[in-house]
């Protein structure tokens, strides 16, 4: 019955704009303080998984990501939603999600042991050769001039690194003091998605 209320919780919160699954499990918390421990992390569990699969519906339908996750179902959903196809985008949507979920669960039952061998050895070096990669790939995302997806990713890599430095705690780029904490990810995309939509 838990699993059953915190998916359909995740998907109603997910398909509202600007509520990510970590605002959604945030929400949940006070309905778990009366569980049982493991009750509790089935209702916030489900309500997570199901908060980035239900960001998918405004995604797809209005061009503006339900979570982080869903920002590149915007790009071909959307697409897919304005040619009169939108209910098969968002059953594609959820059927790949549900696969994903139950594949990412198995792998991570399977594999645990391993990865948590491997990412104690994760250094910054290995850090920073991941940060490469990523704008690597978000250069070759953009078809029409690679090097302007360079550039884009370059400016992301930047902005961010805007705030105080976890390990050592000097400022980087902060040009104001609201700037301090870094640049929150939910304004940030709703500035980069849902402004231009209006």
């Amino acid at each position: 019955m838990l699993l059953l209320i915190g998916t359909i919780g995740g998907l109603i919160l997910g398909a509202t704009p600007g509520l990510s699954p970590t605002m959604a499990v945030a929400l949940l918390i006070p309905f778990t303080f009366r569980l049982e421990p493991a009750q509790g992390l089935i209702l916030l569990g489900a309500a997570y998984t199901s908060t980035v699969a239900g960001g998918a519906v405004s995604a797809i339908l209005l061009k503006i990501p339900g979570a982080p996750a869903n920002i590149a179902t915007t790009l071909d959903g959307h697409t897919m939603a304005q040619k009169g196809q939108g209910a098969k985008a968002l059953q594609l949507s959820f059927i790949s999600s549900a696969i994903g979920g139950v594949f990412g669960v198995l792998l991570l039952i399977f594999l645990t042991p391993l990865l948590a061998k491997w990412a104690l050895a994760f250094g910054p070096s290995h850090l920073f050769w991941l940060a490469i990669l990523g704008v690597t790939v978000i250069g070759t995302l953009d078809t029409s001039s690679v090097v302007k997806g360079l550039l884009s990713g370059c400016i992301g890599l930047w902005l961010a690194t805007i705030g105080f430095d976890d390990i050592m705690g000097a400022q980087r780029f902060i040009f104001h003091p609201t700037l301090g904490g870094g640049i929150n990810v939910i304004p940030a995309l709703i500035g980069l998605f849902a402004i231009p939509q209006v």
